[in-house]
């Protein structure tokens, strides 16, 4: 009717949205005549297709160092050595975002968000490597040990102070056999965009309509709710319509872990240009930082939480209290899904590192390298907020933040002569299974096994390298140039059934990759 002042559109969580001209047949949109009689002006037709989103970071790290570091004093088995030092680092970071306001086209309706965030952290660290035996105290079987002691403290502004230790060891059996192993503790205050600012505002805060997803009937009150025994779906082209909350939150905390591993390393005498090594790692992170989907929080007790069934006008306003709204909204809410960044898992993981390596040389035909390096993850146990263990071995989709991938790895074929240099890499990510909310999978029994899913094919690419250095004197000396072609053969990543159809932990949309490139020494 052209009202300056009549509701637009239905109220939505007490917002009311009123135009701010009278429609007339400059400015209205014509939804009843078809092609050949519809009245919407030209002027309205572009500004339906006007929903320019954009979205601007600017990110300053302000660091100041000081490291003391060399002998202290000489022991029967060798020079005990320490270092000790401090830092200050001050993150600033600036995120300005200009959306649609889904009251019209991008230059007649937006919504923007400008936020700023800090971070100041002290530091201060140390350590000591103490030689313990040495081959002059002729002790069999031991012909050097060193151990080392090392500590860092850490003063956040907004988290407080956190102390982490670290040891580690050194044994010699043997000429060319060295066995070591480590452990320690880690802290990892959120990131600034996890965090965010006042309840947790970000850039990629906001609510709209709720993607689709399978609500199981282990899921409490899902059958009473879905009126089956088998649950239902939710979301998407579904009968029950919801809301998604994106973004940070501001009562994240630390993630903290506790790390060892073991390992050796072999340079036999017999075999010249040989080099052999393995490392077995234990990782276990408490209180992981990430967004879980909702097909993994129907699954978790401990994710329950953040799927509200049947909410109230209140619940609704207080989960989208301050945030924008980025879509439209289903006429009746059903559910609430929370997909905000909280301190969401545990993780449980261990594996081996391979690492072996060949050079020798030739007569006429320059010197070849050969090599081999390969992680392969013996488990990976992940556990939603104290619910239920799950394997998530060789799976994507549900952990979004650590990739779980069985193996991984890279052969490598060198070649050296003179100033040339050439190299040839084979780069080897295995097959998976995807258990994002987008593949098909089942639930066959309460949250604790999950069945079906989308096989991903392996990933399969070719580097390859060409350089020359020049030997000659002046001031071409020590300079070197180079090409590398990235995935050689332009190989595309394996399809994975989520947005874009790939998966951006474990491979890349980029195709083939030339650099060219050059070097110099002073």
């Amino acid at each position: 009717g052209g009202s300056l002042t009549a509701n637009a559109t239905p109220p939505v969580n007490g917002t009311v949205t009123t135009v701010t001209r009278a429609l007339t047949v400059d400015n209205a949109l014509d939804i009843w005549n078809g092609v050949g009689t519809n009245r919407t002006s030209a002027a309205v037709r572009q500004q339906l297709l006007d929903s320019i989103n954009f979205s601007e970071s600017k990110q300053t790290i302000k660091t100041a160092r000081l490291k003391l570091d060399g002998p202290l004093f000489t022991l029967p088995a060798g020079q005990m050595k320490a270092a000790v030092g401090a830092e200050a680092i001050a993150y600033d970071m600036r995120q300005v975002t200009t959306r649609t306001g889904n009251a019209g086209g991008a230059s007649v309706s937006t919504a923007a968000t400008n936020l700023f965030y800090n971070r100041t952290v002290y530091a201060y660290f140390g350590e000591v490597l103490v030689p313990v035996i040495g081959p002059d105290m002729n002790i069999p079987l031991v012909q050097r040990l060193d151990v080392s002691l090392a500590g860092r403290y850490d003063h956040y502004d907004d988290f407080g102070g956190t102390t982490n230790p670290k040891y580690a060891f050194t044994w010699q059996p043997l000429d060319g056999l060295r066995l070591r192993g480590s452990w320690g503790t880690s802290f990892t205050a959120p990131a600034l965009t996890s965090r965010g600012g006042f309840n947790g505002l970000t850039g990629e805060s906001n609510f709209t309509t709720s993607g689709q997803f399978n609500l199981p009937s282990s899921f409490p009150g899902a059958n009473a709710f879905c009126g089956t025994t088998t649950g239902c779906t939710l979301g998407g082209a579904s009968q029950f319509q919801g809301i998604q909350i994106n973004g940070g939150d501001d009562k994240l905390k630390a993630q903290t872990g506790e790390s060892h591993s073991f390992g050796f390393d072999y340079d036999p005498a017999w075999l010249g240009g040989l080099h052999v090594s393995v490392t077995y790692w234990n990782t276990d992170i408490n209180g992981a930082i990430t967004a879980p989907n909702s097909s993994a929080a129907v699954i978790s007790p401990g994710l329950y939480s953040r799927l509200t069934l049947n909410p109230t006008p209140a619940q609704i306003a207080a989960a989208t209290a301050g945030l924008p709204q980025s879509g439209a909204l289903p006429a009746n809410i059903s559910f609430i899904y929370s997909f905000r960044q909280g301190n969401a898992f545990d993780l449980r993981a261990t594996g081996l590192d391979y690492d072996v390596r060949y050079r020798f040389a030739t007569d006429n035909l320059g010197d070849f390298r050969l090599g081999f390096s390969a992680s392969q993850k013996l488990s990976f146990d992940q556990q939603f907020s104290g619910g239920v263990i799950f394997d998530r071995l060789n799976t994507a989709g549900v952990n979004t933040t650590f990739s779980s991938l069985e193996w991984t790895g890279r052969l490598s074929l060198g070649w050296d002569l003179g100033p040339w240099s050439a190299d040839v890499f084979y780069n080897y990510t295995n097959p998976y299974l995807n258990l994002n909310g987008n593949a098909p999978f089942t639930v066959t029994t309460s949250g604790s096994t999950v069945t079906g899913g989308q096989n991903v094919d392996a990933f399969k690419t070719v580097d390859l390298h060409v350089g020359y250095k020049f030997e000659s004197e002046g001031y071409l000396a020590d300079t070197s140039v180079f090409a590398d072609i990235s995935n050689a053969f332009d190989e595309d990543p394996p399809f994975y059934n989520a947005s874009g159809g790939y998966n951006g932990s474990d491979s890349s949309p980029m195709g083939r990759v030339v650099t060219f490139g050059i070097s110099k020494k002073w």
